[in-house]
């Protein structure tokens, strides 16, 4: 019988507090276009299927980050 090792998801991201928001990062290649160029698409959603299906009817998609949106912030002196 195989072992079946499990890890628990305490890493999870968890949105901003603030807006409830991540920033989806795409690697996207346009459907209609057989000789485009991948391309990074940025998509601000609540999980992981809004930010797809913003997206998915022009370009085939891939993940490449989920940000928390308040995450995002740089301060400079």
């Amino acid at each position: 019988m195989p072992i079946i090792h499990y890890a628990s998801n305490t890493d999870v991201l968890k949105p901003d507090i603030r807006t409830g928001l991540f920033k989806f990062c795409f690697f996207a290649v346009k459907r209609s276009d057989p000789q485009a160029k991948g391309e990074r698409k940025e998509v601000y959603a609540t999980d992981l299927k809004s930010a797809k299906l913003q997206l998915v009817r022009e370009y085939v998609l891939s993940l490449a980050s989920q940000t928390p949106v308040g995450a995002c912030h740089v301060t400079r002196n």
